[in-house]
């Protein structure tokens, strides 16, 4: 799989599962983590499941080959529009929310069909 660097907005139930499938079959790969629970947080980091937890979305996450959203539907417009000025070129960008319209919605008001 290579050494890629994965961000994770929200680490609940799903975005912890799939974060630390992630990390177990690609340990060398990066994960930077976001949860506005920071107990969540810290159990992602003792767990070796997060390599870098962030306080904020910010710069932290500009290196991040993959953005996983992993918060509640009616949150994740606002987090596309957070990370749209600091992902890289070519990143991708995707969601676990069960409804898709409002996120497509939104992804094409931010023009950000390309990830």
């Amino acid at each position: 799989m290579g050494k890629y660097v994965f961000g994770f907005i929200g680490l609940g139930l799903i975005g912890g599962s799939v974060a630390k499938a992630l990390k177990q079959a690609n340990p060398e790969c990066t994960i930077i983590a976001y949860d506005k629970d920071t107990s969540a947080l810290d159990f992602a980091v003792s767990d070796n499941i997060c390599d870098i937890p962030a306080s904020c979305i910010d710069d932290t996450f500009s290196s991040c080959d993959i953005f996983f959203l992993c918060t509640p539907v009616d949150y994740n417009a606002g987090y596309l529009k957070q990370i749209q000025n600091i992902r890289k070129p070519g990143s991708f960008i995707t969601d676990v929310g069960s409804v898709k319209k409002v996120i497509h919605d939104t992804v094409r008001s931010l023009k950000l069909e390309d990830c």
